[in-house]
């Protein structure tokens, strides 16, 4: 009823009732001890820290916010927030005071003026979600530290509030205008939540880095609106100069590392797995020297596929994330069952666990623990999560999701990820390690962290790497437990021995138990089905080479059956540099007294290597980068960043140019080497395809209290049928890029869809509906480009012999570049709202649609679609599947991202044709082009 009644206040013309929605997700997002249920009901964690640095209050006395919709009826939603409850009540009410927002500023001082308890929010244009981040920036303003909240909250600590719940307010109806009364501290509605607020990583449950929406935004740099303050180039400079002599103010403390990875199968553990699970968290390890047990100061398990369905594709997170965030917890915390290694020995009691970190993508979770010692500013500091999806659409079916984190003075990063599957896959792996390793940044105040820029980087998960040995062979090698012969057929090591090859510089820590793929479930029987699937070490952990780190223990634990994987863990005794205060004054007075006197020197010069760059046969989402080697031949330390032109200064240059790194700090007689990149994707390709745009550009390096250096960047740019527009494809007779030039061809004899996609979809008609997972599986980058270079000039594919996966990747692209979407921009909000009125509407729409050629183009494929469907027993296709591929390949939005609700609304408007007794209905015949 809840969701129902906000979506249809959505959906009225001229406001939003939003406040209901945005609270209930904010609260249920991050509230450590209220969690939502997919019924609706109250669910209470057993883990009470979610946050790395200070635990969050329960929300014991209920808390109002009251928020109106603009109607002109007397009722209001309030919304009651509790430890246990979450409620919606409709109640009559007079009218409350009132606020037209208009900007942030001016919000928080009528907070401070008028100290209201209920308002009313008019947004007369703009949508759901930038109503939840305007709402969700404002109280994440107001609460921040550095915008001098005390002064607003009032000095009361949250701890000490006292038992009154919050009251209506009183209103006069004697004149339009409307009084509330006014509570004793300016913004006392707001203290329940500033413990939560403060530690929540996404406000208004929005994660832009790694959400199912970003996925769908095309790559662009970030980095061409970046703009950096000489303070901060400083602040980063005196921070590369403490790193290097870190080892001046820091002393040595070893930690304990226990980094855990396990297929789930989609499955859970019951409750006797508790003792398991710690065992294979390795909290019944014991030192071999003096007999006591070692507990992990750190934990970080990494599961796969704990959610694999077809919903959990839109989602950013699903329920796993909260089931599995209570399995482990209660398992880590749980006081019912002592280890054994603990009885007699004398040894400190267990100690307690704190999650302060985890992330799902799709059927990928990975969680951080910490001794609850542990969890302090001082000790932990910028935890953050990344997750990076690879294959068919980056959808995060496989892919990776890791976390990084600064302990004391060293800095770690853990990537769990799950590899493309299969025994001949072993390239497509290669390439996932390599894709993960590009897509993994996370973002920081001023810059993005690399796995590979850490002190310590582990790699753990289903890397589904197996063995070259036949299924009878490893039987009996792991019955005689021959490790050592199976690990040399393995393909991971294998492949870690070729040059240039995946996980370089890796190491591994010496195997003494039995493959962990593939058993029947609830056995510990090695695959017994026809299949006979072979044994295989698809389950690692890898740390990258540092001498310093050493691997106490490496596991499999046969104990836990549910799966059809076996857990692995393994224990790392690893030192970290804790930081002694008065050396690091010392030192950072040092530097900052010798940056001054070089500033003070004399005026920065530099040279650079070279002023005009030419990038020759720019091609569709194909990088090139060339190098420009900037020295500083000057007595003083410089400072150099690039600019934009005027009057778009913010903009430093054209969307398809990159540059890394975009503002620097160099030290006399030293140089630094730039990146400039050439990095064509479909935004920026439609308007080089139509020849609005040629690669061309000026890049303004500019040198505080310098002069500027002009950098001319040219080439020349191919044009390709991607990113194109449907009618300039029609009108053309050999292709874009035909050698004999664009001849164009009258409308009369024009094709009735862009020849392109006639030659496309009639390939996979002919050769590839038999394929197995058409449309799901990713094709080939080289194939790819072979096939781009076919259609530009207007060849044929009967000379084609790559894969059918490459060519169901192509169609796909090719539909979700055009410059106009298939169904035109103008239908947008009409098939959202048709969606539910059944399929008959959605037919009469597509019908309605006046541009002959996007119909022809819907039709066209639609009708593939339906055939694929018929051979379904051979490629698993289903209408859902091929529904979330296809939707925004069909619907795209003009302006912004897409909701959820969207997203979910354009898949239900393109599994209404793909359904089985709509697939023999005739949607109409190709209508000629006008």
């Amino acid at each position: 009823m809840l969701q129902k009644r906000i979506q249809s206040s959505i959906l009225a013309p001229n406001h939003l009732c939003l406040a209901c929605f945005a609270i209930e997700s904010f609260v249920s997002s991050t509230s450590p001890h209220t969690t939502r249920s997919a019924a609706g009901r109250s669910n209470t964690s057993q883990d009470d820290s979610s946050s790395a640095t200070t635990d969050s209050p329960p929300l014991t006395q209920p808390s109002h916010l009251c928020i109106f919709t603009n109607t002109n009826q007397s009722k209001f939603a309030m919304l009651l927030l509790s430890s246990q409850l979450i409620a919606l009540n409709i109640i009559p009410i007079q009218a409350p005071c009132t606020l037209k927002i208009t900007s942030e500023t001016e919000f928080a001082l009528f907070l401070r003026k008028e100290k209201p308890k209920m308002f009313r929010f008019t947004m007369e244009r703009g949508n759901l979600w930038n109503c939840v981040s305007v709402i969700g920036n404002i109280i994440s303003g107001l609460m921040n530290q550095n915008l001098d909240t005390d002064s607003l909250l009032g000095d009361t600590s949250l701890q000490n509030q006292t038992g009154s719940s919050s009251t209506s307010p009183t209103t006069s109806s004697s004149s339009n205008t409307t009084t509330a009364t006014h509570p004793d501290s300016a913004l006392d509605w707001l203290k329940p939540y500033q413990s939560i607020m403060r530690h929540s990583p996404s406000l208004n449950g929005i994660d832009r880095n790694n959400s199912a929406h970003s996925r769908r935004i095309q790559a662009t740099s970030p980095r061409r609106f970046m703009k950096t303050s000489s303070t901060n180039l400083k602040e980063d400079w005196v921070n590369t100069q403490m790193t290097a002599r870190r080892n001046e103010y820091t002393e040595t403390k070893d930690v304990n590392v226990a980094l855990a990875t396990f297929n789930v199968n989609m499955k859970q553990p019951s409750d006797r797995d508790t003792n398991s699970i710690r065992e294979w968290l390795q909290l019944q390890t014991s030192n071999t020297s003096t007999g006591q047990v070692v507990y992990p100061d750190l934990i970080f398990v990494g599961l796969q596929e704990v959610d694999m369905s077809a919903a959990a594709v839109l989602k950013e997170q699903t329920e796993a994330l909260t089931i599995w965030d209570g399995i482990l917890s209660n398992a880590l915390n749980s006081r019912d069952l002592q280890d054994p290694s603990e009885e007699g020995n004398g040894s400190a009691q267990r100690p307690e666990y704190v999650r302060v970190c985890s992330k799902q993508l799709v059927g990928l979770y990975s969680a951080l623990f910490v001794k609850r010692t542990y969890n302090r500013p001082d000790v932990i500091k910028d935890v953050r999560a990344c997750a990076a999806g690879v294959g068919v659409m980056q959808l995060g079916n496989k892919g990776a999701v890791s976390i990084r984190l600064e302990l004391y003075k060293s800095t770690f990063c853990f990537v769990n990820s799950h590899l493309a599957p299969h025994m001949n896959n072993v390239e497509r792996r290669n390439q996932n390690y390599f894709d993960i390793m590009k897509r993994t940044l996370f973002n920081g105040d001023r810059r993005f962290y690399h796995p590979d820029k850490h002190d310590f980087f582990f790699w753990l998960g289903d890397l589904n790497y197996r063995s070259t040995l036949d299924y009878d062979t490893m039987l009996r090698l792991i019955h005689d437990e021959n490790y050592e012969k199976i690990l040399a057929h393995d393909q991971l090591r294998i492949e870690k021995n070729k040059a240039n090859s995946c996980f370089p510089h890796f190491d591994e820590a010496p195997i003494s138990f039995p493959c962990t793929y593939r058993f029947d479930a609830g056995t510990n029987t090695y695959d017994t089905s026809e299949k006979r699937r072979i044994p295989a070490y698809t389950d690692r952990i890898l740390w990258k080479q540092n001498k310093l780190i050493q691997c106490k223990n490496y596991s499999s634990f046969s104990a836990m059956k549910f799966s059809d994987h076996k857990p692995v863990s393994a224990l790392f005794s690893v030192p970290v540099q804790v930081v002694i205060m008065d050396k690091m004054q010392r030192i950072h007075s040092d530097i900052i007294k010798q940056l001054d006197k070089m500033e003070n020197d004399m005026l920065p010069e530099i040279k650079v290597s070279q002023t005009e760059f030419r990038f020759d046969n720019v091609r569709f989402e194909e990088v090139q980068t060339q190098t420009i080697v900037v020295e500083n031949v000057g007595k003083v330390v410089c400072s150099f960043q690039f600019v934009g032109k005027p009057p778009n200064e913010d903009v430093l240059c054209k969307d398809w140019m990159e540059f890394d790194p975009p503002a620097g700090m160099i030290v006399p007689n030293d140089k630094i080497e730039i990146q400039l990149s050439v990095n064509v994707q479909a935004d920026s390709a439609h308007a080089l395809n139509a020849g609005r745009d040629t690669i061309d550009d000026i890049l303004i390096l500019h040198l505080k209290n310098g002069r500027d250096h002009f950098i001319s960047i040219q080439g020349n740019w191919l044009k390709t049928c991607m990113a194109n527009n449907m009618d300039r494809l029609i009108s053309l007779k050999n292709g874009v890029r035909n050698p004999s030039g664009e001849e164009t061809l009258d409308v009369d004899k024009r094709p009735l869809v862009p020849r392109e996609l006639y030659t496309l979809c009639k390939y996979l008609h002919d050769n590839g509906l038999n394929t197995a997972r058409v449309f799901k599986s990713e094709g080939s980058a080289e194939e790819a480009r072979k096939i781009r270079d076919i259609l530009d000039t207007g060849g044929s594919l009967y000379e084609y012999e790559g894969s059918c996966d490459t060519i169901a990747e192509s169609i796909l692209s090719l539909l979700k570049t055009f410059e106009e979407p298939v169904i035109p921009f103008h239908y947008y909000e009409r098939v959202i709202e048709v969606v539910d009125e059944g399929y008959e509407k959605c037919l009469g729409l597509v019908r309605s649609v006046r541009e002959s050629l996007h119909y022809n183009v819907f039709v066209y494929t639609i009708a593939l679609l339906r055939e694929v469907l018929k051979h379904s027993k051979k490629n698993d296709s289903t209408p859902a599947d091929l529904a979330v591929i296809f939707g925004d390949a069909f619907i795209r939005k003009k302006d912004g991202l897409p909701s959820q609700f969207e997203q979910q609304q354009a898949v239900k408007f393109v599994e209404y044709f793909l359904l089985p007794h709509h697939v023999d209905e005739e949607l109409g015949p190709l209508r000629p082009i006008q």
